[in-house]
């Protein structure tokens, strides 16, 4: 609201000095006197001049607002707002000046008093209609034409096979290849805290630098065997590690669904490889068992099976 004050104020001096300039112009040699102004102030007599006690209170209005342009104003100066004249004894470039001043103060003080406002002044110029089609109107004809075609239907079926699909047997994980060679090494699960950890009352649990090994407070409750399900050797290793104590089995290849129907217990899959990627496994089938405070990890060769 204060710019759009500004921007007004602005242009209503422009125009009224633009306004002075052009009067200036037009009766250079013409003395001035308040006669000239009669028509904007509305305070002028019969014979177009200013009455001597008009003349005084509105000099005196001007000459307070120009020279005391530091102290608070009130309302009550916007009822001279048609002020424009100094004595006629003045020189015309003075008259110019003054009045010009004394209209842009007047003028600054009646925006920042008077509350903006918004108003509807209707259409302007000519208005084109939107032409072109809603696209929800265009998805629902395309959808309609396709059920009465018949390809709806077809098209949900092939939906959901690409969907069982994916579900019975997921993408392989990328960069697992079978075991050439025996491997063992170890994933140390340990970490170093970045900065205190508090609790919901703000109470330190673990302060910054601290080493926390999940496996000192939870411990592997079972083997973990990692496999390839369409690889028969690695499939029969698997089911025989089953008959000798508890192992999660886990594909990196393969359907498992359908394994798990046939050996009734739960067979599942790393996705997208996070597993393996996180424990630093490049070769299946791969055990892993719990020494410690550290996991041990072992890549089988096909020989050893």
């Amino acid at each position: 609201m204060v710019k759009a004050v500004i921007r007004s104020s602005a242009a209503i001096a422009e125009f009224i000095l633009s306004l002075m300039i052009r009067i200036s112009k037009e009766q250079p040699d013409k003395p001035r006197g308040t006669g000239h102004l009669s028509g904007l102030s509305g305070l002028s007599g019969p014979s177009g001049e200013f009455s001597d006690g008009k003349l005084e209170n509105i000099s005196k209005v001007c000459t307070d607002i120009t020279d005391n342009t530091d102290k608070p104003r009130g309302i009550g100066h916007l009822s001279v707002l048609s002020v424009l004249s100094v004595p006629s004894q003045a020189s015309a470039k003075l008259l110019m000046h003054k009045n010009l001043e004394c209209i842009v103060k007047v003028t600054l003080l009646f925006l920042m008093v008077v509350p903006a406002s918004a108003h509807d002044f209707g259409v302007r110029g000519k208005i084109a209609p939107i032409t072109e089609a809603d696209p929800i109107v265009l998805i629902q004809n395309k959808l309609k034409n396709m059920e009465e075609r018949g390809e709806l239907e077809r098209h949900n079926l092939e939906l959901q096979k690409k969907t069982r699909a994916a579900i019975e047997r997921p993408k392989p994980v990328e960069g697992i290849t079978n075991a050439q060679h025996g491997r063992v090494f170890y994933y140390d699960p340990t970490y170093i805290v970045s900065e205190d950890l508090k609790d919901h009352q703000g109470r330190i649990f673990y302060k910054k630098g601290a080493r926390i090994n999940p496996l000192e407070t939870v411990s592997l409750s079972q083997g973990l065997l990692f496999f390839d399900g369409d690889d028969a050797d690695q499939v029969t290793f698997a089911k025989e590690k089953l008959n000798q104590g508890p192992i999660k089995l886990i594909l990196t290849k393969g359907a498992p669904l359908a394994l798990s129907e046939e050996w009734k217990m739960p067979v599942y899959f790393d996705q997208s490889g996070i597993l393996t990627k996180k424990l630093g496994i490049h070769h299946v089938p791969a055990r892993v068992t719990q020494e410690g405070p550290r996991l041990r990890i072992e890549e089988i060769q096909k020989e050893d099976l």
